[in-house]
């Protein structure tokens, strides 16, 4: 652990706030055309300066999380000629970033490093930056000429970021809590949007223009896809597929803790939210609610209980596939058909291909957001233009797009930074008791798990860093669990055994 500090007192932080206030009125009083303005900063910097005195910065990491679900690009941007467009969420990522500056400068607070996951992180972000810059921080090929700096800033810095400030400012119980209930009131909006677009897509009432932001309704939009699919607000399905199998896992987390109305709620919420991922229509989201119901009976569940609920969940989804099989069967998103074939011949050629481009550059890759000019200068493949045409085609598969992108190095620090994070978040177990029911428990270590499988298993079939919400939740998350675990008491774990490995309940690992 790496321990900085300073001369930080509340008088320094105050006269620098008088200071400021005092400058801004008198720019406002010499130009009294731009005082609305200014007040309007002044406000926003007074709800800024209280946030972090006391103690709420943490809550501007949610609201930038959930802001890419809401209030993205396609609500509002501020386009600025030679620099970064300004949007909602890249606004309060800013304003995120001063609310923790002011929560470090005025609370004498110890700057924690954890060695292993920041050190490979910080390594990840050099190597990542140092692969852009030396094949271009823009891309050549029109589509995608913004993946490099987009992916890096987007997928990475800003996630990473978030990462470190979730951890430095840990404060288990409340917000584990603030962080969940966010996802689950952000929820109701999100399945609100998914019924109102499967309504309108099945035949039902054309619920369309109860839909906010209008963008979201727009076709004509570029950058915004399936059209025949729930997406929610989110451009695409795909970070809907996320959030949703998130939201099932922690509705039945904040079931256990909470009572009355609330817990109805949250019961009706997550039975609701099965239906919307069916909407979706993503099937890597099938596959990763699979995978994540067995993380969560397994370890979430108290005793041999687990395994009854695991045995009863594989039997309601086999009975459930079974009574729909012919739209199963299908090749209806919409109405949860995997028989779709285009997609995943896709799929097995990219694999060939990117296996190709990794044997000519095994090491160092291609160049960092540089996957769609290299699989351009191959030898068109007849049956990929059959399939998807001359278009950019996007790689689909989070590892494979390292491996071409950053050679074997890229991936194996990419994988590295998985392993450790998965070691910390285990470490969080160990040290916490078995009993405790708060919200600083070890099912909200499971939780964490849940999101990770979720993210890594649909990393399997999309490039994730084209998702700055998905990466963004995931690493907002692992702050909070990771500093969990700096913060919790060691334990002896009853369910763990002397080395602290894990164990199923009521067998072995």
């Amino acid at each position: 652990m790496i321990g900085v500090t300073g001369q930080k007192t509340d008088t320094w932080a105050l006269g620098a706030l008088v200071v400021l206030i005092v400058a801004a009125l008198a720019f406002g009083a010499a130009k009294t055309d731009a005082l609305p303005v200014i007040l309007l900063a002044l406000a926003v910097v007074a709800v800024l300066v209280h946030s972090a005195v006391t103690g709420w910065a943490p809550a501007w990491v949610w609201m930038w999380v959930l802001s890419f679900g809401i209030l993205d690009r396609w609500f509002w941007v501020w386009e600025l000629p030679g620099f970064f467009n300004l949007s909602i969420p890249r606004i309060l990522f800013v304003a995120t970033l001063t609310a923790f500056f002011v929560h470090f400068l005025v609370r004498r607070q110890r700057v924690r490093l954890d060695r292993a996951v920041f050190g490979v992180m910080a390594v990840l972000l050099v190597y990542v930056a140092l692969s852009a810059t030396m094949a271009g921080w823009v891309g050549r090929v029109q589509d995608v000429r913004s993946a490099p700096y987009y992916r890096f800033f987007a997928a990475m810095l800003f996630p990473f970021l978030a990462f470190f400030l979730t951890y430095n400012t840990c404060r288990p119980e409340r917000q584990i809590r603030w962080a969940l209930v966010a996802v689950a009131i952000y929820g109701v909006y999100a399945l609100f949007i998914s019924y109102c677009q499967a309504s309108s897509l099945l035949g039902g009432p054309h619920l369309r223009w109860l839909i906010w932001p209008k963008y979201i309704n727009s076709a004509h939009m570029q950058g915004l896809i399936h059209f025949d699919r729930a997406r929610g607000a989110f451009p695409a399905a795909g970070p809907q597929a996320v959030l949703l199998v998130f939201l099932f896992y922690t509705d039945l987390y904040l079931i256990r803790r909470t009572r009355g109305p609330v817990k109805v709620a949250l019961a009706i919420q997550a039975v609701l939210t099965l239906p919307a991922l069916v909407f979706t229509g993503v099937r890597a989201g099938y596959v990763a609610f699979a995978v994540c119901g067995i993380i969560w009976c397994l370890w979430a569940a108290r005793g041999r209980f687990g395994w009854t609920k695991l045995s009863l969940a594989a039997l309601t989804i086999v009975l459930a596939i079974l009574m729909r099989w012919s739209h199963v069967t299908g090749t209806q998103r919409l109405l949860g058909g995997v028989g779709q074939r285009k997609p995943i011949a896709a799929r097995g050629l990219l694999l060939r291909q990117s296996l190709r481009i990794v044997a000519d550059k095994p090491l160092f890759g291609v160049g960092f957001g540089h996957f769609v000019e290299a699989q351009r200068q191959l030898s068109q493949d007849p049956a990929l233009i059959a399939i998807y045409g001359t278009g950019a085609l996007l790689q689909h598969n989070i590892f494979l797009n390292m491996g071409v992108e950053t050679g074997l190095i890229g991936l194996g620090i990419y994988v590295a930074l998985f392993v450790l994070l998965f070691r910390a978040s285990l470490r969080a177990w160990r040290r916490i008791p078995p009993d405790a029911d708060g919200y600083a428990s070890r099912a909200f270590v499971v939780l964490f798990w849940v999101m990770l499988a979720n993210y890594l298993t649909t990393g399997m079939f999309r490039d994730m860093l084209w998702d700055p919400f998905s990466n963004a939740l995931l690493w907002s998350l692992a702050g909070l669990t990771v500093g969990l675990a700096s913060r919790a008491s060691p334990a002896l774990a009853d369910a763990a055994g002397p080395a602290g490995e894990i164990r199923p309940p009521g067998g072995s690992a």
